[in-house]
């Protein structure tokens, strides 16, 4: 699907679920979550309409975070980011 086309290109292999299916359970944790499907590392400026509370990042996602936390602060967005270890992701 051209949603994961990321996850093809960064990993080499298609992802086990596709975005929807991810995407899906996360929405069906028993907590109250707005889930994106979309890439912000290309439209960080989405964040100051969004204004998280959290951002999870996967491990492998976390070369992100120092980043993040500099738009975040240049947006005055207060997030607190959160990164995935190896055994919970």
């Amino acid at each position: 699907m051209p949603e994961d086309g990321f996850v093809v290109k960064y990993k080499g292999k298609p992802p086990v679920q596709t975005l929807c299916q991810r995407a899906n359970a996360v929405r069906n944790l028993p907590l109250k979550l707005h889930v994106l499907e979309e890439d912000i590392r290309n439209n960080w400026k989405s964040l100051r309409g969004i204004r998280p509370e959290v951002i999870v990042l996967s491990a492998e996602q976390a070369v992100w975070r120092d980043r993040l936390a500099v738009v975040l602060q240049e947006y005055l967005v207060p997030t607190r980011i959160e990164v995935l270890t190896e055994s919970s992701s």
